[in-house]
């Protein structure tokens, strides 16, 4: 008996195999046979762990960028939506301030010409012109026109240069220089039955504007005749100097001796043509009483 016993350790000592497994143990195999300490396993595992948390942060900031984006895509796109429908609504953008009777009148009105000087458009002004000229009689009033250019569906207030392009004048360089672009068309009726075409325009420097308008006497009644509608001619006449409330005028007067041209500077700063010198004497009143200006 004591020789199977001893019999059987031998052949159990010799398996080299527990007689319990444990993962303790195996843990513990695993380490011997591997030199891997205790504290290796704890970093490796602590290394494992930090992985799985950086993985959920990448998704996490992930889902939040996607949301930011979608949020930003959906206030772009209202706010386009809004930006077109404020732009719908605009039926045309306004006239630029350009085209603002320089002083106030009792009544206005507004011609639109298309882009481009043609005899069309020219007539266009001459008509306009003409059927205010043709209202005699009633209240003694001013009418100013407005003349704006259209090109597409937006406007464009017609200055100077333009206007007299429009009506193919052709007064001296040094003159156009001198204006700065503003000006203003109007008509004055005085009340007896008479009427009569005025200029105004802004000037930068008076200096060029006068020597200019000296210069432009020598056939500027061929110019603007056309479009004032003057009665008679000016002939071989000249313009000549008279004084009115001590306001210095050029006139020119026809073989009758009546007047169918005048002008004044006013102030040095504005230019007034007209066919009467009742229509410049009302500018220059007007010019005088601040209720009236429209700078």
């Amino acid at each position: 008996m004591k020789e199977e016993q001893k019999l059987n350790s031998e052949i159990f000592r010799e398996s080299k195999i527990p007689a319990i497994r444990t993962f303790k143990s195996d843990r513990s195999k695993y380490i011997k046979e591997k030199s891997v300490s205790l504290i290796g396993l704890a970093s490796r595992q602590s290394k494992l762990g930090n992985t799985s948390k950086n993985t959920l942060y990448v998704k996490k900031y992930a889902v939040f960028l996607f949301v930011i984006l979608i949020l930003g895509a959906a206030v772009s796109g209202f706010a386009w939506f809004l930006f077109r429908e404020k732009s719908s609504r605009q039926i045309q953008p306004p006239v630029p301030a350009l085209s603002k009777p320089i002083i106030i009148t009792e009544e206005k009105k507004e011609i639109s010409v298309e882009s481009g000087a043609n005899k069309n458009e020219a007539q266009k002004i001459k008509s306009a012109v003409y059927l205010l000229l043709s209202e005699t009689g009633g209240l003694k009033k001013l009418t100013s026109v407005s003349i704006v250019e259209k090109k597409g569906g937006a406007k464009k207030a017609v200055n100077a240069a333009d206007f007299f392009s429009l009506l193919e004048m052709s007064p001296p360089n040094d003159f156009i220089q001198s204006l700065d672009g503003r000006f203003m068309l109007a008509v004055f009726q005085d009340g007896t039955g008479q009427t009569s075409p005025v200029l105004i325009f802004k000037i930068k420097s008076y200096e060029k504007a006068f020597a200019g308008m000296i210069e432009w006497e020598k056939k500027i009644f061929k110019d603007i005749g056309d479009v004032f509608i003057v009665n008679g001619d000016g002939g071989d006449n000249f313009f000549k100097d008279i004084e009115l409330n001590n306001k210095d005028l050029r006139v020119l007067e026809n073989d009758e001796k009546d007047v169918i041209l005048v002008y004044s500077f006013i102030n040095r700063e504005f230019l007034a043509i007209g066919s009467s010198v009742s229509a410049l004497e009302e500018i220059f009143r007007r010019f005088s009483l601040p209720r009236y200006l429209n700078l």
